[in-house]
């Protein structure tokens, strides 16, 4: 009996001692688990960190570095089609009495995704006419970077009523979201912030008739911030569906800044928010993001490139208009190390422009010569030249506009190229628009010029004077005494102006967008003389 009892609490305290056994290895092998989480989470945690940088990273490759970096135009042909009463037409002119225009794109390599493109640009556009009153047009706003950005809209009031925007990448035919125009670690909620305080101080400048300081450094904030909370909120809620349009300076919404953000005091206001980029230069991507390895183009000759970033150039109007057809680029770029040339040529209901276009290549050769002997090295400069050829039954006419601005050399090197920028975007107010808007009182670093004057040529590209007058009499059509004389100032400059260069240059242009500083230390300089053939947008109207 006293054998079975000692038995039984054998087995008993085995029973214990194993539970114990068990328990405390259980015990052991958690907290071995945990070790081993807790040095397997850093490694995670690191891991995450290192996806987020590299991500971060190559967002970067996007941006723009320096304010003289340059982009190319996209070489795309644009069609206006117009319908008139159900018949459609092409047309290269606006027709008055149409109800609707639609744009088409011609000139993709990929013919599906250009096809598809362009089915998107009609579609768009009737849906929009199929609710609008007034006649609907579609606006380019951006061709450059693979993308396009068009508004289509009515004719009467811009980004209000009955309008739509596309945005589309060119590489594979779809839509651009708004948060892919910059790099993907932007500030968007504070970037957008800028740009309504902006849109809000240009309405309350509106309501005063522009009189007086608005600059929009000036203004407290703290009245807004109820504002901005709203349309963030209001963004973030309706992330896919926000209407806007890119162009090379900036972006545009339109929209947002209804009587929810506004309340009555939308009522009579612009609801466009404009976002610049020359105010987040390191966030923006739009540039870069959708280029190709591979050219998609059948033709990528058609555009200009090496524009300047942040600038259009003189091909294309604000409203999208193609100016190609009768504006030329004649010069663009470095004529040397401290010297920024750009020229452009309006032929104006010239059929046959070889004779004036001659003549005025013989003046930009003269320029160029000058201002290489005028800006010394201490000194750096932006020379800007617009021609226009009005032709006469005995005569051409010759309309020059010059613009020029010098600054010290440290100047033109570090911060020049971006004050060029934000002067060939101000609203111009000027007697010529497509020359700088001078403002001396804000951009004090340069002096700055501008003269106006015309040039009156024979059929043989001979010098007849500098009024109408004195052309039309050496051509025959007045008599003298119905002229005043030349003066001989007038009489000097031209006679130095139309002297004529050696005999292979007589017809022949600098193409100054390649030339390196070691090319123009000297007169002995070697000369690029292949004539440009491609086309530059003009400064949008803001």
């Amino acid at each position: 009996m006293e054998k079975e009892k000692n038995s039984k609490k054998f087995i008993i305290k085995f029973i214990i001692f194993s539970i114990i056994l068990i328990i405390i290895t259980i015990i052991g092998i958690c907290v071995k688990i945990n070790e081993i989480n807790r040095e397997i989470q850093p490694v995670e945690e690191n891991e995450k960190t290192e996806e987020v940088s590299l991500k971060e990273t190559d967002e970067e490759k996007y941006t723009i570095k320096a304010y003289n970096e340059t982009y190319d135009q996209n070489s795309i042909e644009i069609v206006n089609y117009y319908d008139v009463n159900g018949k459609v037409q092409i047309s290269d002119e606006d027709i008055p009495e149409a109800d609707l225009n639609f744009i088409q794109i011609k000139g993709l390599k990929n013919q599906s995704i250009q096809n598809a493109i362009n089915e998107k640009l009609k579609q768009k556009a009737y849906n929009v006419k199929s609710s609008a009153k007034y006649k609907i047009v579609s606006r380019v706003r951006g061709n450059f970077g693979n993308i396009l950005s068009v508004l289509i809209d009515n004719d009467e009031y811009v980004g209000k009523g009955d309008f739509e925007t596309l945005n589309i990448d060119l590489t594979t035919g779809k839509d651009i979201q708004l948060e892919k125009v910059f790099i993907s670690s932007a500030p968007i909620n504070a970037i957008l912030a800028r740009g309504v305080y902006k849109a809000i101080v240009w309405n309350e400048a509106a309501k005063e008739g522009f009189v007086g300081n608005h600059d929009a450094n000036n203004y407290d904030t703290s009245q807004y911030e109820d504002i901005f909370l709203k349309l963030i909120r209001k963004y973030n809620e309706n992330k896919d569906d926000i209407k806007f349009v890119i162009y090379p300076s900036g972006i545009e919404i339109y929209g947002m800044l209804d009587e929810t953000i506004l309340g009555e005091e939308a009522q009579g206001t612009s609801n466009r928010i404009q976002i610049d980029f020359l105010d987040n230069l390191e966030e923006v991507a739009i540039y870069k993001r959708y280029l190709a390895d591979e050219d998609i183009y059948q033709n990528n000759n058609l555009r200009e490139k090496d524009v300047i970033v942040l600038t259009e150039g003189v091909t294309t109007a604000s409203y999208g208009e193609d100016l190609s057809k009768w504006r030329h680029r004649l010069n663009y770029g470095k004529l040397q190390d401290n010297i920024f040339i750009e020229e452009a040529v309006d032929s104006i209901e010239v059929e046959n422009t070889k004779v004036a276009m001659d003549y005025i290549k013989t003046i930009s050769n003269k320029e160029q010569q000058k201002l290489k002997q005028e800006i010394n090295s201490d000194h750096g400069a932006f020379f800007q030249k617009y021609y226009s050829i009005n032709e006469e039954e005995n005569y051409y006419c010759i309309s020059i506009d010059t613009s020029k601005a010098i600054c010290t050399k440290e100047y033109f090197d570090n911060l020049a190229f971006r004050d060029y920028i934000v002067l060939k975007n101000l609203p111009s107010a000027q007697p010529f628009s497509e020359t700088f808007a001078w403002n001396e009182s804000r951009f004090p670093n340069f002096q700055m010029s501008e003269t106006t004057e015309e040039v009156y040529i024979d059929k043989q590209g001979n010098y007849i004077g500098a009024t109408e007058a004195e052309a039309k009499s050496k051509t025959g059509q007045v008599s003298n005494e119905e002229i005043e004389p030349e003066s001989e100032e007038d009489q000097d400059l031209y006679e130095e102006e139309t002297e004529m260069l050696p005999e292979e240059d007589e017809t022949e242009i600098y193409n100054v967008t390649d030339v390196q500083p070691k090319d123009v230390d000297n007169e002995t300089e070697e000369k690029n003389v292949t004539e440009t053939q491609n086309d530059t947008n003009i400064s949008r109207e803001n």
